[in-house]
């Protein structure tokens, strides 16, 4: 894993988080370089964060407000019930091993109006589908797409399955950081009539409420 992974601020997903979001829980909060952003925005937000990485979650106590330097399935419970407005994941999701008990655990943590925010990497992305379908490798690298670490590995239609099946409502699912297809895998795209939107976005911002 890269050695700015932890303090790496996702400004592009700044705007997923609604501005009047007075409470905000990041998950996986790295440094609190995203904490910061949301602190810059708005200097009355209350900021939580969790961060297991030891060094990582004392850089982020000089900008959140609390932080718990553990796992998120061993602080749900000690989150306190309908507080927050946000509860933010940054490429977080596709390391856990249940990522859906996570999500069912932390809706009666939001407040009725709350929402999970949610960046996540697009395993249909071109580039992965060339090397398994055209390459025929799956080989494991220390960041991006198929960084090692990785558990879990999402489409965009199985990342609003992963906040249906949790019992949320999808109400934004946006691709990032687009990329223009190869000529020749845009072509064979077109051919095989594929959806080629998707596979241009490396990631995918979501934004789910608790159905109600």
């Amino acid at each position: 894993m890269a050695n700015n992974y932890y303090s790496t601020a996702r400004v592009e997903m700044l705007p997923y988080v609604a501005e009047d979001a007075m409470r905000v829980l990041e998950v996986g909060c790295g440094a609190g370089s995203f904490c910061r952003l949301l602190r810059e925005r708005n200097s009355a937000v209350e900021l939580w964060g969790i961060e297991p990485v030891a060094a990582a979650a004392s850089a982020a106590e000089s900008v959140v407000d609390r932080i718990f330097c553990e796992g998120v399935e061993s602080c749900i419970e000690s989150l306190p019930d309908k507080h927050f407005d946000s509860v933010v994941f940054n490429d977080v999701l596709e390391h856990l091993v249940e990522p859906w008990s996570v999500l069912r655990s932390l809706r009666g943590k939001l407040r009725d109006s709350g929402a999970v925010t949610a960046s996540l990497p697009n395993i249909r992305h071109w580039s992965r589908i060339k090397q398994l379908w055209l390459d025929g490798d799956w080989t494991y690298q220390d960041d991006g797409l198929l960084d090692r670490t990785h558990l879990r590995f999402f489409t965009p239609q199985s990342m609003r399955s992963l906040f249906e099946e949790a019992d949320y409502k999808v109400t934004r699912l946006e691709g990032l950081k687009r990329e223009p297809l190869p000529w020749k895998f845009s072509l064979a795209s077109r051919m095989l009539a594929v959806r080629m939107d998707e596979m241009r976005c490396i990631q995918y911002a979501v934004v789910a409420s608790p159905r109600t």
